[in-house]
């Protein structure tokens, strides 16, 4: 007898495991043809129906089927003077539809129950709507539901009427001049609270109850029951955790709306507002044990706690403790429930029967936690938990996360969920490896906490890519903290964000030095952890971002990854990136792009210089500090612009940048010119080149306003002579033409100052003029004219090219930087980035 009940239970056991539920239904379908899946499903809808519909008499009606579609039959009806079409679809809230004027396209109506009842005998037997849903011959692309509606703004109008109605109620505003205060609109009061009731025989139920504070003594009063379709009258006082229990009300058109106490119970985990048994109660996420009940005359297994009314559900177990009122809640997958209830069906076995009782209890361990015993399998060994984070990122940007603990027992785990006692050996002995649920759920908790994300189930998303940015930026810095946070991507995973770190002014080193007739910018950004990036490839990302590489103070440096940047850094860094040009994969630049460079120093970046840059920053400071003063021997008064602009050239050839007076024409440019080259004579022989229709003038205006000066025209003949005899004091007016000519001859003499004249001259980057003009030297380079762009930057370029290279560098990277963005798309942020830079 012994040995055929052992086998029963095997077997019994085996039969729960190895077929759920869900398997037996698979199993009952297959068995049936697909017509009488629908007629099953069909048989459901009618039952739905009111009764009142179901009794009302409908008189002669015709039906016929219009179409036959995976989910849906449509159809016409006829009755004595008028026509309707139809539709029954067993996937949708509202499974039939007609489109008179009572169920305009949704609600039951007397039309939609009869052409049920029509489908319904049409689907038995062998008949043509029978054989041609087991064939699958069936229509493509089924028709919307809103076609059948009768009026199809009947919502709307119904939504405007009563708008209306509400409207025409009130009393006529006063007038926009009113002094009259309105009367206050008082405060929203109350609450819901969810009450949980727990019958004797273990029958739970859940209802909102809404509750007011009480006038005195502070606290809530007894409240008021509600139904569930009456909650949105108080949306303004639900609370997320409210919110999360609505989302999980099954909305009923035919019967009473309903939620399960499972559901509502695990929305409610940790949640202050809520009853049990009429007493304020706490939630909290459990586990179902399994007790092994073991003494001298018998054994049994057991579901949780005899004495707590334990309620098993389809997907999930409550157990309520009375004594301290707390609510135990966890999840159960459909092979646990299957087990579960096995158990349930146990009887007490005798001790002789222990051994197989154990064994038995043993495949329940896979399952469910059962802590077996230790003479059996081992004694209990505290299991601790590392935490282990899983990230799914999909192709929009969205990123999944999974928190998880992985075990020293070797398993990877939901916090707190699962079996929590597993049998395994240790040192060849066995052992029974006990996990801390509350010490899980705290570790994810705190884990929670300081990367962002909500304590709200095992798993999540963040969808909006600036917070998944900040997630990331968070887990990197957990998993080289103390907590070793363990990070696991998803293989279906898009290719995962790298996320650099922080660009800070700490972590950004600058150098310079000379570097032939530039200075050379260097530097790194170190990110940390073996992490660095050249300061040429951050400048060249910077400069290549677009809309979607910008997230908050998240930017996407290429292909090198995310770093987070603030944005005053990122505009300085860009300020920068505009000032230096690239010379052979180098930063390079020259005194006019100094000023940028030191005010890095401003923002606390380390940079350091070579004499060459020390010598250039001394140059700035005096440009800075010089008083200019008018030269002594000028026979002029200048008038003030003209003197702003005296100072101002003074100022540039203190520094040792080149520039352009772009004054129109009539304002003195030569006057304020010859000013300068007389407070510079002693620099050197200055070379003017000018148009020669303006060369006789430009003597003229020496002798008439700087006697002290020597005028020279650059005549064709002994020209080579005459440039060795020429020194501090003179000056040499010679016209393009000849400067082309003799570029050669006067490229070899060391010019004080040169000055282009009506420099629109060699605005043709291309010319061989504007080549030749390029190649003079000179200390200082001023050029002059009242049209520096006529038809395109290029124009500009070219004349900075000669007088100040360093301000644009090379053409292709004015051209990418500037003059492209500018004229083909018309950026204004690039158009006011060379307005700054010139």
């Amino acid at each position: 007898m012994a040995k055929s009940l052992q086998q029963q239970l095997r077997e019994l056991f085996s039969e729960k495991l190895s077929v759920s539920q869900s398997d037996l239904s698979r199993f009952q379908e297959a068995l049936q043809s697909k017509a009488d899946v629908w007629r099953d499903d069909v048989e459901v809808i009618k039952s739905m129906f009111p009764d009142k519909i179901q009794r009302c008499h409908a008189g002669h009606l015709q039906f016929r089927l219009t179409g036959v579609y995976q989910d849906m039959i449509t159809g016409a009806c006829r009755t004595s003077n008028e026509d309707f079409q139809l539709y029954l679809d067993r996937n949708h809230a509202s499974p039939v539809g007609c489109s008179c004027k009572e169920s305009n396209g949704e609600l039951p109506c007397v039309h939609g129950y009869q052409f049920t009842r029509f489908i319904s005998q049409q689907l038995r037997n062998n008949t043509a709507l029978s054989r041609r849903i087991n064939g699958d011959q069936l229509d493509q692309n089924p028709p919307d539901h809103s076609q059948f509606a009768s009026d199809p703004f009947a919502k709307h109008k119904l939504l405007l009427t009563t708008a209306l109605r509400s409207i025409s109620s009130l009393n006529a505003s006063s007038s926009e001049q009113s002094i009259e205060l309105a009367v206050a609109t008082p405060a929203v009061v109350g609450r819901i609270v969810w009450s949980f009731s727990v019958q004797p025989n273990s029958y739970f139920e859940v209802c909102p109850v809404f509750q007011m504070p009480k006038k005195r003594g502070g606290g809530w009063n007894k409240g008021k029951r509600i139904p569930l379709e009456r909650l949105s009258e108080h949306a303004a006082i639900l609370s997320p955790g409210d919110l999360r229990v609505c989302s999980k009300i099954v909305y009923d058109s035919y019967y009473e709306d309903e939620i399960s106490p499972l559901d509502a119970a695990i929305e409610l985990i940790g949640e202050p507002n809520v009853l049990i048994n009429d007493k304020p109660g706490t939630i909290e996420a459990g586990n179902l044990l399994v007790a092994f009940e073991d003494s001298e005359s018998n054994c049994a297994l057991r579901l949780g706690n005899a004495n707590n009314q334990r309620g098993l559900f389809s997907g999930g177990y409550l157990e309520l403790d009375g004594k301290e009122n707390v609510l135990s809640v966890c999840r159960l997958t459909e092979t646990q429930c299957a087990c579960a209830r096995t158990i349930l069906k146990m009887p007490i076995f005798p001790v002789a029967m222990r051994e197989d009782v154990v064994a038995l209890a043993r495949q329940v361990q896979a399952h469910l936690t059962i802590s077996l015993p230790a003479d059996a399998a081992g004694p209990t060994v505290q299991d601790t938990a590392k935490p282990l984070l899983l990230l799914l990122l999909d192709e929009k940007g969205v990123l999944s996360y999974g928190n998880r603990v992985r075990l020293t027992s070797g398993r990877v785990a939901k916090p707190g969920q699962g079996v929590l006692v597993v049998s395994q050996t240790q040192d060849g002995k066995p052992v029974q490896w006990v996990r801390c649920q509350r010490d899980e759920m705290r570790l994810w908790q705190d884990l929670n906490q300081e990367l962002g994300l909500p304590n709200i189930g095992a798993e999540g998303s963040v969808n909006e890519f600036e917070a998944v940015l900040q997630v990331l930026q968070r887990v990197r810095e957990l998993e080289q903290g103390e907590q070793q946070l363990e990070v696991l991507w998803d293989h279906k995973s898009q290719k995962p964000l790298r996320l650099l770190g922080c660009v800070t002014p700490q972590n950004l080193r600058v150098g310079v030095q000379k570097s032939r007739d530039w200075l050379q910018l260097n530097g790194e950004c170190d990110f940390g952890d073996d992490q660095k990036m050249e300061l040429s490839t951050l400048l060249r990302s910077l400069r290549n971002l677009d809309a979607s590489s910008i997230q908050g103070n998240y930017v996407k440096l290429g292909e090198h990854g995310w770093a987070k940047i603030s944005e005053s850094l990122r505009k300085q860094l860009t300020r920068l990136d505009n000032s230096v040009n690239e010379d052979r994969k180098k930063l390079v630049f020259d005194a006019s792009s100094a000023q940028v460079v030191q005010d890095l120093s401003k923002l606390q970046i380390q940079v350091d210089g070579t004499s060459a840059w020390t010598q250039c920053l001394e140059r700035i400071e005096r440009s800075k500090n010089i008083i200019p003063q008018l030269p002594n021997g000028l026979s002029a008064q200048l008038r003030d612009y003209q003197r702003d602009g005296y100072c101002w050239m003074r100022r540039l050839a203190e520094w040792g940048v080149g520039g352009v007076l772009a004054d129109d024409m009539g304002l003195g440019k030569t006057l304020q010119t010859l000013a300068v080259l007389l407070d510079r004579k002693d620099s050197g022989p200055a070379l003017v080149v000018a148009p020669t229709s303006v060369g006789f003038n430009w003597v003229r205006e020496v002798e008439k306003f700087t006697p002290e000066l020597r005028s020279h025209l650059y005549r064709e003949t002994d020209r080579a002579d005459f440039l060795s005899s020429i020194g501090p004091g003179d000056i040499v007016v010679c016209s393009y033409g000849l400067a082309l000519r003799d570029a050669e001859i006067l490229a070899k003499t060391q010019w004080g100052t040169l000055v282009l004249d009506e420099a629109q001259a060699i605005k043709n980057a291309r010319s061989k003029t504007a080549t030749a003009i390029s190649e003079i030297n000179a200390q200082w380079k001023i050029a002059l004219t009242g049209t520096p762009v006529e038809n395109h930057l290029g124009e500009l370029w070219s004349i900075f090219h000669a007088v100040a290279p360093g301000v644009f560098g090379g053409w292709e990277q004015f051209r990418k930087r500037f003059a492209a963005p500018i004229e083909k798309d018309g950026d204004d942020e690039r158009r006011l980035a060379l307005r700054e830079r010139i």
